[in-house]
């Protein structure tokens, strides 16, 4: 198994720009900050001489104090990488200070701010990393949600081309018996702005098995009809729609006529009674028998 890339101990910060791993003069590559590719780390050469005089102005409490992060900035590359002379001892300030222990003092708070900077990034390593776990989970939601869709897609692409099929056959009957598919539809757009939504009930054979027979039942529902058509056809479905409702008024009134004519002669014919039976005729008289002849 691969070993995994050493972590990176210390990291820049955005609000503080890591020059200490620039390209420095003695010619070494600096150590990468990409993770991800497995370059073992080393340490650079040190060169100069350490700027006393510098460390001499400078006040460890008041950077403590007002966290002056680009004063230890621009003291990063200095106390990082100057080469010390163990020959050489460490001068002192005015007030008898070695500027040694300054120099390690300052060291102390770039490594402390550092190590603030490394748990930081190990934070938002994580946040990223869930982060990026949720995303995956949401990436896949959507493949599977994709592929449903396109299972879905390509049975209505078949249901459509079964429907196309159907509609061509119905255009194909219209056509062989002479009608014009483009007048089936208009007419059933008619039939549907008239009626709106409440069509006629469709013919049912038990309901006119149900109805009573004889010429006064038929006049009476013909009638019951039309008055029904008369008052479900509003004035303004038609522009010609009140001589309509007067014709049909006119044959409802006729119906009407014909329904009194014809309950009057049935009156009539209980009123009359009928004619008396005439007599049986009486039966004939029986011939006398015949006397038997006398002798002689």
């Amino acid at each position: 198994q691969n070993k995994p890339p050493p972590k990176l101990i210390l990291e820049p910060h955005p609000s503080l720009p890591y020059n200490a791993l620039t390209p420095s003069t003695s010619g070494l590559p600096p150590p990468t900050m990409d993770s991800a590719v497995n370059t073992p780390f080393f340490f650079r050469q040190r060169a100069g001489s350490m700027p006393w005089n510098k460390l001499e102005t400078l006040d460890v409490e008041r950077i403590v104090r007002d966290v002056d992060l680009d004063a230890l900035q621009s003291l990063l590359d200095i106390l990082t990488f100057t080469k010390l002379n163990p020959n050489i001892s460490a001068p002192r300030d005015v007030k008898g200070e070695s500027l040694a222990i300054r120099g390690m003092q300052l060291q102390q708070l770039i490594v402390e701010y550092l190590l603030n900077v490394q748990e930081s990034m190990n934070q938002s390593e994580q946040t990223l990393k869930q982060e990026l776990r949720a995303a995956a989970h949401h990436v896949a939601d959507l493949d599977s949600q994709l592929d449903r869709l396109n299972t879905r897609n390509k049975s209505l692409k078949r249901e459509l081309k079964m429907y196309q099929a159907v509609v061509k056959t119905c255009e194909n009957m219209l056509t062989y018996y002479g009608l014009d598919s483009a007048e089936i539809f208009l007419a059933a757009r008619a039939s549907a702005g008239h009626y709106g939504k409440n069509p006629p009930p469709p013919f049912d054979k038990g309901d006119q098995a149900k109805r009573p027979q004889g010429l006064s039942a038929s006049l009476e529902n013909l009638e019951k009809e039309a008055r029904i058509c008369m008052s479900e056809v509003p004035a303004s479905s038609f522009p010609d729609v009140a001589g309509m409702t007067d014709e049909i008024g006119t044959i409802v009134d006729k119906i009407s006529s014909l329904r009194t004519a014809l309950s009057a002669n049935r009156s009539l014919e209980k009123e009359v009674p009928p004619p008396a039976p005439a007599p049986a005729p009486a039966p004939a008289p029986a011939p006398p028998p015949e006397s038997p002849p006398s002798p002689v």
